[in-house]
């Protein structure tokens, strides 16, 4: 009987043992797991400070290292006092060619080769020291971002996007009207370089006279990117361009034609802009 006795006691030392070493390894799994950063990429919205979502604002205070184009806060000074700020490139992970990027972005291969390498060993250190870093966007990462290649970079550490207003949403809204109101409802974004090729002026052409609005980012010489389009388009196709959106004391807003736009901005050279061809602007 005692030795039935001893024998069920040492068992049950045993088991409790073994609990006690899985509750043991369970909990140092989840401090290993609760101490790793996160690495985020927000967006802070199209124009003034204030477009930014609750969400990024949120994102942003938590963050340690920061990294936004250029490494200077600008007008988020505030949101980004006392945070370790470090220059996030200009499609800093991508490989562009140097005539697509304006000429103020353009770097040697050795330069942005070592670009390259102190943002990887700045933000794997940071996660790795537990630290919370984010990549500021300005206007949706997912729509013609800068930065979206950070998130294939570092796919290893599960980054998080944290979306936010496009300049396509603010230059809609200073246009006061839907994107879908065209000819058949329809909305083509992309970058006016394509249409420097025959192919993607014909494709964008073929777009327009199917009823489809082209916006295009990124065009940086109206007056060549509409005599491209009037060699193919008729003089009445209805054309807008909002400069610098989101900006609510900035922001500028041109109706008119392929045949009378050029003339009706005064031939300026404008500010950041998109640029609407089609039936949803007239």
């Amino acid at each position: 009987m005692h030795r039935i006795h001893f024998k069920l006691s040492a068992f049950f030392t045993l088991i409790v043992g073994l609990l006690a070493g899985f509750s043991a390894m369970a909990m140092s799994q989840t401090t290993s797991t609760a101490s790793q950063g996160q690495l985020y990429l927000v967006s802070v919205g199209s124009g003034d400070p204030d477009n930014m979502t609750l969400k990024a604002q949120k994102t942003l205070q938590k963050a340690d290292l920061v990294l936004i184009m250029g490494g200077k806060p600008g007008p988020l000074e505030n949101e980004l006092q006392g945070k370790v700020i470090m220059d996030a490139g200009h499609l800093l992970f991508r490989e562009v060619q140097p005539k697509n990027l304006p000429p103020k972005m353009r770097k040697s291969p050795e330069a942005l080769a070592s670009q390259r390498k102190k943002v990887r060993q700045a933000v794997r250190n940071a996660i790795e020291e537990g630290q919370n870093v984010a990549v500021i966007e300005h206007g949706d990462p997912t729509i013609f971002g800068p930065h979206i290649a950070y998130m294939t970079e570092f796919a290893d550490l599960d980054p998080i996007i944290i979306p936010g207003m496009s300049s396509f949403n603010a230059a809609n809204a200073a246009l006061g009207q839907s994107m879908m109101s065209g000819a058949n409802q329809t909305v083509s974004l992309t970058a006016a370089f394509q249409l420097h090729s025959d192919a993607g002026l014909k494709q964008a052409v073929n777009s327009i006279k199917r009823g489809t609005t082209l916006v295009l980012f990124m065009n940086r010489n109206l007056s060549d990117t509409i005599q491209r389009l009037s060699f193919e388009l008729p003089e009445t196709t209805p054309v807008a361009i909002v400069a610098l959106a989101g900006y609510e004391t900035k922001q500028r807003v041109w109706r008119g034609t392929i045949g009378n736009i050029v003339e009706r901005t005064g031939g300026e050279k404008l500010p950041a802009h998109l640029l609407y061809i089609g039936t949803s602007v007239q």
